[in-house]
């Protein structure tokens, strides 16, 4: 597995929390709604390190990424 490199990302609404992996070209990894970047093996675990650096980030309410405090919506993870 990988080496992650992890960040937390502040947005105007809220904090996100994200993780890169490789040495190649960006490749932009978008989960769907219940993404965990803590669990290993995970999709930073592909493809080939040497062919591309695979960036996603833990959508709001996942892993290490912030809770709002009232109900939201998918519509609502765009703005994030």
């Amino acid at each position: 597995m990988r080496a992650l490199r992890e960040a937390r990302v502040e947005t105007a609404r809220i904090t996100l929390q994200t993780a890169c992996a490789g040495a190649g070209e960006p490749l932009l990894l978008v989960s769907g709604t219940v993404a965990d970047l803590r669990v290993r093996p995970g999709p930073l675990d592909w493809p080939p390190p040497e062919r591309f650096t695979v960036c996603s980030l833990a959508p709001r309410g996942q892993a290490r990424s912030h809770l709002p405090p009232v109900p939201y919506t998918i519509p609502a993870y765009a703005p994030d």
